[in-house]
């Protein structure tokens, strides 16, 4: 820099005086580099060639922190994930497979990321297997049904699983009836290529084949199938062709992706309900299956509630201090879909607190789930935000085994991803939904049937009821009804899934000591 003096004309230079902080040699701007890292401008970063924050690691494409990622994964933030639309912890495996969730009220993302929504309260066919002559053949189907006596919105009850020969039923609370039959978890059958146990906060359905369905309850399930059957696939989940904009078709192959969004959606779902059967002899109980397009009523003050952290605020994507952070950034528009979804549902119910509450709790939960479908572990509860209170013997954890130690597998092994929920304390494992001492098992049935200590077992003919106890250290049957037979005008029948004397059709009473005419004509 030089000053002219025009005075003089005479040009006098001016020396600057620069003040540089003097480093240690060999660190940035106060810090070391890591190994293959550079220094530009007082910060580090990593050669050309490898990739990482420069300071703590700098690792050759495909590794992480000195750990090779699975192929299909990149590193973030020192962590092995996979890119999208590919499901594994990210350092072991990445594999591309379908997965499709339902929940709310209900909002179906279908295989390929599709939003439809079911406002019908019937049975609809979710996904199924459409390859010939498949001996893994399957058919997911959900059930819906209206909540707390308002008919303007709907809920998934319960979840069909057809494979091999076999019909699942998950209901409320987690009960599982396997063709029918009420039965306990954990649980397995069809020769072991089924499995049923809970982990975390989910009811899962393990198949030998690969299809594998989580359910939570009330409301909420997700399923994921195999790679193989990519592009054969039907049902509101779409084909998993990897292009969502053909999800929005009919089961006739009609396109209505044209359509307004409710008019679609009905369409869509009315196509794929599923008729009912009966039995000979029993009257249905009749449904109106009409799927009519929703009306939403939600104000834009309710909205402003409903988008609230304390509602659903946490799946909001441009919320940059939200714990789902990481996981919305790489999958956006997942995080708006769920966002979404919830916000609506707040708003339909916004006036019943409990119900609010229980749409909160399944969103963040389900949310969760997806985001540990893809490698990600979400802290997200708190003393005053979804709070979660475990049983005896058992502890919180954002990383619940996918396959934890059961009374009916105690080294059971899989390929799924943890999850947060409730765990086993160690030298304790799962006996349905509570944990015990390995020693203090169930009964086992001759014919793939688990029965806990305390829990009772009728034979399908109901001539015999027995109870499982522990006798001097170890688990037994015990007989506490023999010979039982039912009313002459009674028959063995199933109640809730439990083999129970019943009255005939005409009859009415207990189906043991008294089954009399009904006063209702034929």
């Amino acid at each position: 820099m030089c000053v002219s003096l025009k005075k003089t004309g005479t040009i006098f230079p001016i020396p600057i005086i620069v003040f540089v902080a003097c480093a240690a040699i060999g660190l940035c701007g106060g810090r070391k580099c890591a190994e293959y890292g550079t220094c530009e401008n007082f910060r580090c970063g990593c050669r050309h060639g490898y990739y990482g924050d420069g300071y703590n690691y700098c690792d050759p494409k495909g590794y992480c922190r000195g750990k090779k990622c699975a192929e299909n994964a990149i590193c973030d933030e020192g962590r092995c994930v996979c890119k999208g639309g590919y499901y594994g912890d990210g350092e072991v495996e990445c594999k591309r497979r379908c997965v499709c969730t339902a929940s709310g009220d209900p909002h179906v993302r279908t295989h390929d990321g599709q939003s439809i929504d079911i406002d019908g309260i019937c049975r609809y066919t979710l996904t199924k297997s459409t390859i010939p002559s498949d001996a893994c053949a399957f058919n997911v189907e959900i059930n819906n049904s209206h909540q707390l006596g308002l008919n303007s919105s709907t809920w998934v009850k319960s979840v069909d699983i057809h494979i091999y020969d076999t019909k699942i039923k998950l209901g409320g609370e987690y009960k599982l009836y396997v063709n029918s039959y009420l039965r306990y978890t954990p649980n397995f059958f069809a020769d072991g290529k089924v499995r049923v146990y809970m982990s975390g906060l989910w009811l899962v359905v393990w198949t030998k084949c690969g299809l594998v369905v989580w359910w939570n309850g009330s409301g909420a399930v997700v399923v994921r199938v195999p790679s193989k059957y990519h592009g054969h696939l039907t049902g509101v989940c779409g084909n998993c062709n990897g292009l969502e904009h053909d999800d929005l078709t009919t089961s006739d192959g009609k396109n209505v992706a044209s359509y307004p969004a409710g008019k679609r959606d009905a369409l869509i779902a009315s196509s794929y309900m599923v008729q009912e059967t009966h039995r000979p002899g029993v009257i249905p109980i009749q449904r109106d299956c009409t799927i009519s397009v929703p009306e939403i009523l939600c104000s834009e003050e309710r909205k402003i509630a409903a988008s609230q952290t304390s509602m659903c605020g946490l799946l909001d994507i441009s919320r940059v201090e939200s714990p789902f952070r990481k996981c919305m950034v790489f999958y956006p528009y997942l995080a708006r879909r769920v966002y979404q979804a919830c916000v609506r549902d707040v708003c339909s119910y916004i006036d019943f607190h409990l119900k609010v509450d229980l749409i909160i709790r399944t969103y963040m939960a389900e949310f969760a789930q997806e985001c540990s479908q893809r490698g990600f572990t979400i802290k997200y509860r708190t003393s005053t935000f979804c709070s979660l209170t475990c049983k005896e013997n058992m502890r919180y954890s954002e990383t619940v085994s996918g396959c934890p130690a059961t009374c009916t597998h105690l080294n059971q092994t899989c390929d799924l991803p943890t999850s947060e929920g409730c765990e086993c304390l160690p030298g304790y494992i799962l006996n349905g939904d509570n944990c015990v001492k390995p020693d203090l098992c169930g009964c086992f049935c001759p014919v793939d049937t688990y029965v806990p200590i305390g829990g009772t077992y009728a034979t399908d003919d109901c001539s015999e009821s027995m109870t499982c106890k522990h006798i001097n250290g170890l688990a037994r049957f015990r007989r506490t009804e023999i010979n039982i037979e039912c009313h002459t005008h009674g028959m063995c029948g199933l109640v809730d899934g439990i083999p129970s004397c019943v009255c005939m059709p005409g009859y009415l009473g207990d189906g043991r000591r008294s089954c009399v005419p009904s006063t209702y004509s034929e």
